[in-house]
Order: C-alpha cells, then structure tokens, then sequence
C-alpha cells in the first residue's frame, strides 16, 4: 500500500469524533437531512452516511443513513471510521502551522534544513532546487512523485524520501501549481522529523480532541471519544488527562 494512503488509513477518523452515544436512544435530529440522505443511496452514490450539526456549544444534530460495508450489510453507527484520503493534506498543512506557531520551524526553511538529502535536488534547468516548506505545502514545488513498485512496498515515509528526490522535477521551483503528492508527504516527513529529533509528541488537541501519535491505529481513536452523558464526559476528559500525562 502507498505511504501516504497507508498514513491515512491510520489517521482515519471516526464520522462523530467527539461523540459516540451508542448508549442513548434518541440523539437530536433536523427534519430534511435523512431524506437527502436516503436520495443519495438511492442513486447509489453513497451506500451511506453520519450526518452531524453541531452549533458553538451543543450537538443539534446526529443521524446516521444506509450502510457502513455493503457487502456485510453492516449499518452505518456514528462511530463508524471512515478513511478520509486526501483530507489528512490539510491535517499535515495544520501541524505545520501548529509547528511554526512553537517556533519549532518556518514555513520560509528550506526543506534540506529537516530533510538534508533534498540539499543535492536539482531543478529541470540545473540550478539547486532549493524547496522551501511553502512550497511544498502549495504544490508549487516541482517535486516529482515516487512511482512503481518501489513506491508500493514503501512502508514509511523516510522510505519515500530517495524515490523522490530520484523522479525527474516536474518544473522549475515555484512558476507552476500542480497538485503534487510528494509535497506535502515530504511536508509530513518534515513533522515527523522535528516530533522525533526533540522527542515530542505532536499535539493535536485543537485537531482531535486528544494528544494522538502520528502511527495511532483505529482501535485507540475510541477511548478518547465523548458520550453524550456529563458523567461519561467526565471519564474521558481522566482518560486524556492520563494519557496525555503518559505521552508528556
């Protein structure tokens, strides 16, 4: 499996994040959303969904429509995790900025100042490449993307890093956009690098809800995961407390 869909997979989030009231009957429902729900199964353009809207300081709605696996017939819960791809690009653009606002990085550094191996990249002229951080995040970088059977049996990011930096740029630094893969993985690894060298973990409470590792698995996203009762909270908000003190 691909690096960047493996690391999705792991950071997959569950459809209610901070609520699981598996244990309530009757969660608030708006009139209007299943049936637009229902519609969209209908024409078989989702097999299902979880629907939520939440105001500043309550849930006003959760519902959840059609199916979470097809061929099990499995119903949809509003635990259910969902793999959200390409949505993990703007969690790692996030940490970035979560980084640059501890002073741990600048979005301005160039990329050999984490990822030294970038130092010898040449652009399609010949120059040094000389990547900076935003560029990969903008997909202005002309970074080529790893490719092949090599990139398959990738298990790690650091296992991308010589895939990248062998493809062929794409274009001159910085005079193109194209949506690019490398970059913001090389972004990611660029997190990861920084969390490990001062051995932290990255704190993703204001993402999350709860202190997580990059490599979290599935099943330790339900233990942080708020009930709708105020004494269920309350053991949750312990375990994080716990748990963050562990991770500290």
């Amino acid at each position: 499996m691909h690096y960047f869909h493996h690391l999705a997979a792991k950071l997959a989030i569950p459809a209610s994040l901070f609520i699981v009231p598996s244990a309530f009957a009757d969660p608030p429902k708006l009139s209007g959303i299943d049936n637009a729900m229902q519609e969209l199964i209908a024409k078989n353009e989702i097999a299902g969904a979880v629907t939520v809207v939440v105001a500043r300081d309550k849930i006003v709605h959760l519902e959840t429509t059609g199916l979470a696996d097809v061929a099990s017939k499995k119903p949809m819960t509003v635990d259910t995790l969902f793999w959200i791809a390409s949505m993990t690009k703007p969690i790692t653009g996030t940490a970035i900025l979560m980084l640059q606002d501890e002073g741990k990085l600048n979005v301005a550094d160039p990329v050999a100042k984490y990822i030294p191996e970038f130092a010898n990249l040449k652009s399609p002229s010949g120059k040094a490449a000389d990547l900076t951080s935003t560029q990969i995040l903008t997909h202005t970088s002309g970074l080529g993307e790893a490719g092949g059977g090599a990139a398959q049996q990738a298990k790690t990011l650091a296992d991308l890093v010589p895939l990248w930096l062998a493809a062929p740029m794409q274009y001159e630094p910085g005079e193109q956009w194209k949506y690019t893969q490398s970059g913001i993985n090389a972004a990611a690894r660029i997190v990861e690098i920084i969390v490990a060298t001062r051995n932290q973990v990255l704190n993703t409470t204001s993402l999350f809800a709860a202190p997580i590792r990059w490599q979290l698995a599935f099943d330790q996203f339900r233990p942080f995961l708020l009930d709708w009762s105020p004494q269920a909270a309350s053991h949750t908000m312990q375990r994080r407390s716990k748990m963050k003190s562990t991770h500290s």
